[in-house]
């Protein structure tokens, strides 16, 4: 059997978009070794231990293996003389500029040998905790990395009060400092990344910024809700019928939508998140449960007296 090395890099999200070219790999009968190199999060690895289309999982070189192929996902420190490969596959750097992980991978996967229509749904492991919830209950990520505030949509607090059973994931870092409605279930910094993801599994839909548990949601086949601001859906979500992108890009100012796609240093770079608002989010939630699940959910009730409004403005 050929094999190959998959040497992933960065954020949890930029490692679960390389996924679906794992089992790519594996369909096409080779023997998968994955290593993380300088990833943001040390646990990400434990997202993929124990998956089964991967042989050896690491976070450095296995002395003395060679490979068939080896992949290389953008930001991955690795010098290409340290792979012990016949061949190197790195996507170019503008190309991937343009298109993002999720079309790298699949160009990979298409120039040795996969010739699916669709690539594979993306996987992610997941501890065997169980949590008590309730049967409609909404998982919130209102977090990201720290300091990247040009992802954070401000009203999670307020969406919350929709719904009837709500939990909260994420880290220490990515809370916000809000004031959530009492029957919340606040569980940020209280969980591994694999109870989390087992957490996330057990709810009906997940609604996030653009990061890396949204990501973990979709590969879980949660539906999935991910707000974006001025990061480009078309590039940054992954391709899956459960993940439903929600934007106000249109609001970003044209300085903005002109900057590279980590549009970091944009001064009114808040302004399509800011727009964005809960009743928004919220209807677009139950166009899907409506009309793609054939259903409204009950989840997907207001949890708040009949004719209660909730202030909510742009200028928040």
């Amino acid at each position: 059997m050929p094999s190959a090395l998959v040497v992933l890099s960065s954020g949890i999200g930029n490692c679960v978009r390389w996924t679906p070219l794992i089992r790519a790999l594996h369909e096409l009968q080779y023997k998968v070794d994955v290593m993380l190199d300088d990833v943001d999060y040390p646990e990400t690895i434990e997202l993929l231990r124990g998956a089964p289309e991967i042989r050896t999982l690491t976070m450095s070189m296995i002395p003395g293996l060679k490979y068939d192929v080896a992949i290389v996902a953008r930001y991955a420190h690795v010098c290409d003389d340290d792979l012990p490969a016949a061949k190197i596959l790195r996507y170019p750097r503008e190309l991937w500029k343009q298109h993002g992980d999720n079309i790298a991978a699949q160009m990979h996967a298409r120039a040795l040998g996969y010739e699916q229509r669709l690539m594979p749904h993306p996987f992610v492991m997941t501890s065997a905790r169980e949590f008590p919830l309730a049967q409609d209950t909404i998982c919130l990520h209102a977090g990201c990395k720290a300091g990247w505030n040009w992802k954070r949509w401000p009203y999670f607090d307020v969406l919350a009060a929709y719904f009837a059973s709500v939990v909260v994931v994420g880290t220490a870092e990515d809370e916000i400092p809000v004031s959530w409605p009492s029957h919340v279930q606040n569980y940020v910094g209280t969980l591994s990344l694999v109870d989390t993801a087992a957490l996330i599994r057990s709810c009906v839909a997940f609604v996030g910024n653009d990061s890396g548990l949204a990501h973990v949601a979709a590969a879980l086949d949660v539906e999935t809700f991910p707000i974006f601001g001025i990061t480009r859906p078309a590039r940054e979500a992954m391709p899956l019928p459960n993940v439903h992108a929600i934007t106000n890009r249109s609001a970003c100012h044209e300085s903005c939508i002109a900057l590279p796609h980590n549009a970091r240093t944009c001064v009114r770079q808040l302004a399509c998140l800011k727009s964005l608002t809960p009743r928004e989010v919220l209807e677009r939630m139950r166009s899907v449960f409506t009309l793609e699940r054939g259903a409204t959910i009950r989840g997907l009730t207001p949890n708040m007296p009949d004719g209660a409004e909730i202030h909510e403005t742009a200028d928040d």
